[in-house]
C-alpha cells in the first residue's frame, strides 16, 4: 500500500527485514556496538545509535552490489525514497533471492567440499611434516647407523682374521699340549723307573759293602767302582731325566696358560660373534628401516601427488565458483538492465497512460460540453418544435376556420 508514496521508515524497516534474511546477521547483532571503536570516541553517547546506522548502511550496500545495483544511494533509496527506485531495487533483490536459494545447495556442497578438502589438505600437510621430520630422523639415524655399521664390519673383518688364525694357533698348541702331556707323562714314568734303579743299586750298593769283609777286598772295589759308576750314570740319567722332565714341566706350564688364554679368546671369540650377530640383527634392521624410509618416501612422494590433485581440484572449483560468480554478476547485470529497461517501459507506459488519462479525462469534458450542448439543443429542439406545433396547430385552426367560413360564404351565396 506504501510503494505508491514510501517514506524512510516503511523502507528501513523493508530493507532491515531483508539484510536479516539475506546477508545472514541478526538484528541484535546490527545493534550491537562495536567497543573498540567506542574507546575512540570522546562522547561516545552520542553515537548509541550512528554505529547501528553505519553497520546496517554497510550491510545493506553490500546486498544491493550482490544483487547488481550499482548505483545505490543512501539518500535516493533510503532517506528520500523514489517509487520507481523502491521498486527495481526490491525486483533485483527478489532475483537476487531466487538466483540464490537456486545456487545456495550447489554452493553450500561446493563449499562443504572445499572445507573438507582444506581439512584434508591440512591433515596432508601435517602428515607430510612429521613424515618428513620422521625421514630426517631416520636418515640421521641411518648415516650414523652406517658409520657404526662400516666400522663394526672392519671390526668384523679384523676379528675373524684374529678369529681365524687363534683357531690354527690353537689347534697347534692343543696339539702341542698334547704332544707334552704325553711326553711329561713319559719323562715322569722314566724318572720314577730310573729312581727305582737307582734303589737298587743303593740296595746293592749296601748289600754289597756289607759284603766287602768277606769277599777279596781287590774284587769288591773293582764291583763297587762299577756300581758306583752306574750309580752316577743312573744319577746323571736320572738329572737329565729330571731336566728333561723340568723343561717339559716348564713347557707344559706355558701351554696351560697359553691354552687358557686360548679359552679367554674363545670367550671373547664367542663374544664377537654375539657382536656380529648383533651387527648383524643391527644391518638387518637398518636394511628394514632403510625400506621403511623409501616406502614413506614413496608415501611422500604419494601424498605429495595427492595433494596437488586435491590443490588443482581446489583451484578448479575456485575456478568454478568464480565462474559461477562472474555468470551470476553477469545475470545480475543482465536482470538489473532489463529491469531498469522494462522500467523505464513501465515509466514510458505509465507516462502515456497518464496522457492518454489526461486525453481521455479531456474527450470526457468535451464529450460532457457536447452531451450539454446537445441536450439543450435538444431541448431548444423541442421548445421550437413545439411551439411550431403550437403554430401549426393554430394555422390549421386558422385554416379550418376559414374553410368554414369560406363554406359558409359560398353557401350563402348561392
Amino acid at each position: 500500500a506504501q510503494l505508491p508514496k514510501p517514506n524512510y521508515e516503511f523502507v528501513r524497516k523493508l530493507y532491515e527485514n531483508l539484510v536479516i534474511l539475506l546477508v545472514g546477521i541478526s538484528r541484535e547483532e546490527m545493534q550491537q556496538p562495536i567497543f573498540s571503536a567506542i574507546e575512540c570516541l570522546q562522547f561516545p553517547e552520542l553515537h548509541d545509535s550512528s554505529i547501528p546506522n553505519i553497520v546496517f548502511s554497510k550491510n545493506l550496500s553490500k546486498l544491493m552490489s550482490a544483487s547488481g545495483l550499482q548505483d545505490f544511494s543512501l539518500v535516493k533509496d533510503l532517506y528520500k525514497p523514489e517509487s520507481a527506485r523502491l521498486r527495481r531495487n526490491l525486483s533485483a533483490i527478489i532475483n537476487f533471492a531466487k538466483f540464490r536459494e537456486e545456487k545456495l545447495s550447489l554452493f553450500t556442497e561446493l563449499q562443504d567440499q572445499s572445507d573438507g578438502l582444506s581439512a584434508r589438505l591440512a591433515s596432508l600437510k601435517e602428515e607430510h611434516k612429521r613424515l618428513g621430520a620422521d625421514e630426517a630422523e631416520h636418515r640421521e639415524a641411518r648415516d650414523a647407523e652406517e658409520e657404526e655399521t662400516l666400522k663394526l664390519e672392519k671390526e668384523t673383518i679384523e676379528l675373524e682374521a684374529q678369529l681365524r688364525t687363534l683357531n690354527k694357533e690353537q689347534a697347534v698348541l692343543q696339539s702341542e699340549i698334547r704332544t707334552s702331556k704325553s711326553v711329561s707323562k713319559e719323562m715322569s714314568d722314566k724318572v720314577q723307573e730310573e729312581k727305582a734303579k737307582l734303589e737298587e743299586e743303593n740296595k746293592k750298593k749296601e748289600e754289597l759293602k756289607s759284603r766287602i769283609v768277606l769277599d777279596s777286598p781287590g774284587k769288591m772295589q773293582k764291583v763297587l767302582k762299577e756300581i758306583e759308576d752306574n750309580i752316577e750314570n743312573e744319577r746323571q740319567c736320572i738329572a737329565d731325566v729330571e731336566s728333561r722332565a723340568r723343561d717339559a714341566s716348564h713347557k707344559l706350564e706355558t701351554l696351560c696358560r697359553s691354552e687358557k688364554d686360548l679359552l679367554k679368546l674363545t670367550k671373547l671369540m664367542e663374544e664377537v660373534e654375539k657382536d656380529i650377530e648383533k651387527y648383524k640383527d643391527t644391518s638387518r634392521k637398518v636394511k628394514e628401516s632403510s625400506a621403511q624410509v623409501v616406502n614413506h618416501e614413496n608415501e611422500l612422494i604419494s601424498l605429495g601427488a595427492q595433494e596437488q590433485h586435491l590443490k588443482r581440484q581446489q583451484n578448479m572449483l575456485t575456478e568454478r565458483l568464480g565462474r559461477l560468480e562472474q555468470q551470476f554478476q553477469l545475470k545480475v547485470e543482465a536482470t538489473a538492465s532489463s529491469v531498469e529497461n522494462q522500467q523505464r517501459n513501465k515509466e514510458n507506459a505509465q507516462m502515456e497512460h497518464m496522457t492518454a488519462q489526461q486525453k481521455l479525462m479531456n474527450n470526457e469534458a468535451i464529450c460532457k460540453t457536447y452531451q450539454e450542448k446537445i441536450k439543450e439543443l435538444k431541448t431548444s429542439h423541442g421548445q421550437e418544435i413545439h411551439a411550431l406545433n403550437d403554430k401549426y396547430n393554430q394555422l390549421c385552426h386558422q385554416v379550418q376556420e376559414y374553410h368554414k367560413l369560406l363554406v359558409e360564404t359560398m353557401e350563402a351565396k348561392t
